[in-house]
């Protein structure tokens, strides 16, 4: 499972490059809020990283090597995230080119995605209020007794209100794909009665016991929608992209690639 990973119901997979990149593949997946916490930590262990922030000066758009809109990465911001990101690889990865090199492109296309999504979500409204961020976090903390969570920030050198704003761009993310995909997919009483039986089917033919009923008809429904959303999950992510292009500087990407050239765009 890629490191860099959005705590909703999404994860992202492949390769994205060239000019002005495209999203790459993704899988729908059930990741429960509560078990994300360390992938959300891993992408905030350095209190100056900030992905996909504005730009706060003239000097901040020049050294982007991602951009949309208002929207920037620089070279320093990605090469953060780039160290951390490694720390998930075995430590030769760095003598390894071809690795060393998908890689990266893995993360601009990581980071592209995301971008895409939070300027879609904004263009359309979308916002985290200050309740719905108490409420999740509370959610995330439940697990954790007394302030082992707090102190686990802490243990990590990682600044809370830092962590917050990164948090609540998850958030933002998620409640945007649940409402603009997930839940305008429509299912028939047809495919209920199909997918059931085929699960049925398929316990069978594992030799498993036989739970008819066991699976309520709002279970059933969520995970043909979840199946659903999963195939259409790449067309509708690369249609948003055409609306906001995220462009790279091939320049500064060139001279962080091993080869010093970055890889072909693919069809």
């Amino acid at each position: 499972m890629p490191v860099w990973c959005y705590y909703s119901i999404f994860y992202r997979q492949g390769v994205a490059c060239g000019n002005e990149v495209k999203p790459g593949d993704c899988a729908v997946v059930g990741i429960d809020l509560k078990k994300i916490l360390v992938l959300l930590l891993i992408s905030t262990l350095l209190p100056g990283v900030s992905a996909c922030r504005s730009p706060e000066s003239g000097n901040s758009a020049q050294s982007a090597i991602l951009s949309s809109g208002d929207m920037v990465i620089t070279r320093s911001e990605f090469e953060d995230h780039l160290e951390l990101k490694m720390a998930a690889y075995p430590m030769e990865i760095r003598k390894m080119a071809a690795d060393f090199n998908s890689m990266v492109m893995e993360l601009v296309n990581d980071l592209t995605e995301e971008m895409v999504l939070v300027r879609a979500a904004r263009e359309k409204g979308f916002r985290i209020s200050e309740n719905e961020f108490r409420k999740a976090e509370k959610k995330l903390k439940s697990d954790y007794p007394e302030d082992a969570f707090e102190k686990m920030l802490l243990r990590n050198a990682v600044d809370y209100s830092f962590w917050k704003k990164r948090f609540r761009r998850q958030l933002l993310i998620d409640k945007f794909i649940r409402r603009e995909l997930l839940e305008k997919i429509e299912i028939t009483s047809g495919e209920v009665v199909s997918y059931y039986n085929q699960l049925q089917t398929d316990t069978e033919d594992q030799g498993k016991k036989k739970e008819k009923g066991r699976m309520s008809e709002e279970e059933l429904v969520n995970r043909i929608r979840r199946r659903k959303a999963q195939n259409r999950y790449q067309g509708w992510v690369r249609d948003l992209s055409e609306k906001f292009p995220v462009k790279v500087d091939n320049e500064k990407l060139k001279s962080i690639l091993k080869s010093g050239s970055a890889p072909k765009e693919k069809g």
